[in-house]
């Protein structure tokens, strides 16, 4: 009985010494991941800390640029600002118009330049629809022109069809505009009897355009013509003078 009883015992010790082992075992592993948790945990609070610090410096970096960009939009816009306000006094002289020009921000993403209408010697503000096409169309120009120039671009202003829309003593200053403009910039200009500086007639001829130089007083009058022709009336009479393109006939004494 005693050997049988001690050979049992044995074998519990032996499954305890392995059960003991294997939870050393265990124990070893949990603390080697535990060390090596530790070591990934530092890792990266150290990045995590050099990321703040990046962030930091990228902040304050962005501070600076937007400080110097908003003062370099600020002194654009007042250089601006004062150049379409001394052409305005120029050409209203007796019934001021002058703006102001302010920067925002749409949704915090996109740039609007805001632009403020004043009228009279008291600047009271006024609508752009209240003053009509002709203004808006004179400080379009006088603010692309004088954006072109602040920036250093190449002098040359596009336009199409700057008269839509004018009455005629909006045309005159628009004319008179582009020609004290011109000293300095170029035009490429696409209008209907806009007679102002070398002038081209584009038409269409099937899938291509023609393109020639235009002579004062002859497309509209012999289109016209044409017209007149097709419904079977008689000839377009021109008598010298009528004709807005014709030079008029000196008169001796």
């Amino acid at each position: 009985m005693s050997t049988i009883q001690g050979h049992l015992n044995l074998q519990e010790i032996d499954a305890l010494i392995a059960k003991g082992t294997s939870i050393i075992s265990k124990q070893e592993e949990r603390r080697l991941l535990r060390e090596a948790n530790l070591q990934r945990i530092n890792t990266m609070r150290d990045e995590l800390q050099d990321s703040a610090e990046l962030l930091d410096a990228h902040i304050r970096a962005a501070t600076i640029i937007g400080v110097s960009s908003d003062a370099m939009v600020t002194n654009t816009l007042n250089v601006i600002t004062s150049v379409i306000n001394k052409a305005l006094a120029v050409i209203f002289p007796e019934d001021p118009r002058s703006i102001s020009l302010t920067h925002e921000m749409h949704k915090k993403i996109h740039p609007h330049f805001v632009v403020n209408l004043y009228v009279g010697h008291e600047r009271k503000r006024r609508s752009f629809k209240m003053s009509g096409t002709g203004l808006k169309q004179i400080i379009s120009i006088l603010f692309n022109a004088s954006l072109l120039d602040v920036r250093g671009g190449r002098l040359l202003l596009i336009l199409d069809e700057v008269l839509n829309g004018l009455h005629p003593t909006a045309q005159d200053l628009m004319r008179e505009l582009i020609k004290a403009l011109a000293r300095r910039f170029q035009f490429i200009i696409v209008e209907h009897g806009f007679d102002i500086g070398k002038q081209y007639l584009v038409q269409r001829n099937g899938a291509r355009s023609v393109v020639s130089h235009y002579k004062r007083g002859t497309h509209y009058r012999d289109a016209m013509q044409d017209i007149l022709k097709k419904r079977g009336g008689d000839e377009l009479e021109v008598v010298p003078g009528s004709d807005p393109y014709e030079e008029p006939e000196s008169s001796e004494m």
